[in-house]
């Protein structure tokens, strides 16, 4: 249990090159998924090397908590949230891990966020949650996908 109370359960040691001169939509179309909702644009989700081209990270079980204890869990480990650019690349490189759990990136938006799933009738998903605005929720995963599920994160 980490300092706030979290049992701490991560996955690390993914890496990742991100290439900044693929554009949006080649990043997704390497991700090969068999469905990719409306919502996820280069205008809501715009692409950036924050952290340079070759990065590591983790995953972080946070499956329950609200997007602000989730956001303070990860501060816990040292580490921040991974973002759209990230999760494109996490996608395309670890396509198998999305069949595990849904994979969150809760640092784009504050009051949605992309994420990869896998359904035995869908296949491969790249989507957009919406965050409640009184509890900080995720709404989508707590209604539809699975008890539990990961937030992409990077060393700060």
């Amino acid at each position: 249990m980490d300092q706030l109370g979290f049992v701490i359960e991560t996955r690390g040691g993914f890496e990742l090159t991100i290439d900044l001169s693929l554009s949006f939509e080649k990043m997704v179309e390497l991700g090969n998924y068999d469905h990719v909702s409306p919502s996820v644009t280069e205008e809501l989700f715009p692409l950036h090397g924050r952290y340079g081209d070759f990065i590591k990270v983790s995953l972080v079980d946070c499956s329950g908590l609200s997007r602000p204890d989730a956001l303070k869990h990860i501060d816990s480990l040292n580490l921040v949230p991974a973002d759209m650019t990230e999760l494109l690349e996490f996608g395309h490189l670890y396509p198998d891990m999305q069949k595990q759990r849904a994979i969150v990136a809760l640092g784009d938006q504050a009051n949605i966020a992309p994420f990869l799933f896998w359904t035995e009738q869908f296949g491969r998903l790249l989507g957009v949650v919406n965050c409640d605005k009184k509890t900080g929720g995720i709404l989508f995963l707590q209604q539809s996908c699975s008890s539990k599920w990961w937030f992409l994160a990077l060393a700060k």
